[in-house]
């Protein structure tokens, strides 16, 4: 099945498959003229600039990194774009857009029936040509991309009842300890990091600073420790409190 429209100089055609393209997921091979054929991510695709001029066209990724746009800059030579996939893609699609309106105009599929996109001159503009591998009319594919958000709204809820649960959980835990223990260990451990403090002023200038800064962790480590003991003995308190006054 092939789709033939008219694009004129400065028109867009847009399609969302940047990220794709990117991890290799997908790959397009882009072809000028009979000439060399180039991977676009590989060979095309430039980390410093998000325009690039390929030809008499400008291929141009959108700042969020999601959309590649393919635009003529005037009507000079064939352009010929093939993909591969690896595995199966849903939600993406080709997207025509008209410059005199910045409104899209139509929208066709890409996905594994999609067989590459030709620019042909002809006249003062170009035929768009979008070669599927089967005759899956287009009306159809709203259909299809509107079950995969239906799966993950159900998914996600789940994944976050469970880890609110975990961490529910973890809390109880934690307030049936018993903390009187853990401050006097908490204090011993203070102390001992003042005895050690002094003996690292002396060889301060000794090329110790590896251990200094082990102890600046351990002292991060136990300022942590402190909040979190303070904190679950004043829910502890309040909890009693609250008991007395019934």
């Amino acid at each position: 099945m092939i789709f033939e429209t008219e694009v004129s100089v400065r028109d867009m055609i847009r399609t969302n498959v940047l990220k794709e393209l990117m991890s290799g997921s997908i790959t397009l091979a882009v072809q000028l003229n009979d000439g060399e054929i180039h991977n676009y991510a590989t060979q095309i695709h430039n980390d410093n600039s998000r325009v690039c001029v390929y030809g008499k066209f400008n291929m141009v990724e959108s700042v969020d990194g999601d959309i590649l746009t393919i635009r003529p800059i005037s009507i000079d030579g064939v352009l010929k774009a093939v993909p591969a996939m690896s595995g199966e893609i849903s939600g993406k699609q080709i997207a025509l857009i008209r410059s005199r309106t910045k409104q899209v105009e139509n929208t066709y599929p890409f996905d594994e029936t999609f067989m590459g996109l030709e620019l042909l001159p002809s006249g003062d503009k170009y035929i768009l040509r979008l070669e599927y591998v089967d005759s899956v009319p287009q009306e159809e594919q709203p259909a299809v991309q509107e079950e995969v958000p239906v799966v993950q709204e159900e998914v996600q809820p789940v994944q976050e009842e469970v880890v609110k649960d975990e961490k529910v959980q973890k809390i109880e835990e934690e307030l049936k300890k018993d903390y009187t223990a853990a401050q006097t260990q908490l204090e011993e451990c203070k102390k001992q990091l003042e005895i050690d403090k002094r003996v690292l002023e002396y060889y301060k200038d000794k090329d110790v600073k590896p251990v200094e800064e082990l102890f600046k962790e351990i002292q991060q480590k136990l300022d942590e420790a402190e909040k979190q003991i303070a904190l679950f003995i004043q829910a502890k308190q309040q909890k009693t409190m609250e008991i007395e006054s019934f």
